[in-house]
Order: structure tokens, then sequence, then C-alpha cells
């Protein structure tokens, strides 16, 4: 019974950041000055970018895709025979 609790928390907050992430980072990267966002251009000057292109889709990648992929993955529980052979705990998923 608690493990269920925790799995359902872990998938909406893996639900929760992965679809904010892309929003975010979708909307950085279809506007590179972060207008969309209300961001301003300035705010990256003592940065490495000129834009936010990049932080965009590092966001979109990094902070969306991939938590969805391990939502996806912990309400599925695909049989994957090559992540098995890299399962440390091979009683658990």
């Amino acid at each position: 019974m608690k493990v269920r609790l925790f799995l359902y928390l872990l998938l909406v907050l893996h639900l929760f950041l992965g679809l904010g992430a892309l929003s975010g980072g979708g909307m950085l990267v279809l506007q590179p000055d972060g207008s969309l966002l209300g961001m301003e251009p300035g705010w990256l000057a003592q940065s490495p970018f000129s834009s936010y292109l990049i932080p965009g889709l590092l966001l979109f990648i990094f902070s969306g895709l991939l938590p969805l992929f391990s939502f996806l993955g912990l309400l599925l529980k695909p049989e994957c025979r090559w992540a098995n052979a890299l399962n440390v705990y091979p009683n658990r998923h």
C-alpha cells in the first residue's frame, strides 16, 4: 500500500515536471528572445548564450522529454533485455 502511494506520487511529479519543461522549453525555442515567457534578453548578458535557444533546447530535452520517458517506463513497465542486463536488482523493475 505504501509503495503504491509513492509510485503514484513519483508518476505525478514526473508528469508535472515533464509537461512544464516541454512547454517552457518549447516557448523558448519558438521565440529565442524569451518574449513568450516575459524574459528579457539582457538577463543573458553575463552568460555564454546570446539567446534563449540553447537553454530552451536543454530544458526541452533533459527536463521535459527524459522525465516523460521515465514516466512511461514506470507506468507501462516494458520488458527490455538490454535494460535488465544493466539492472543491479534483477528482482525489481
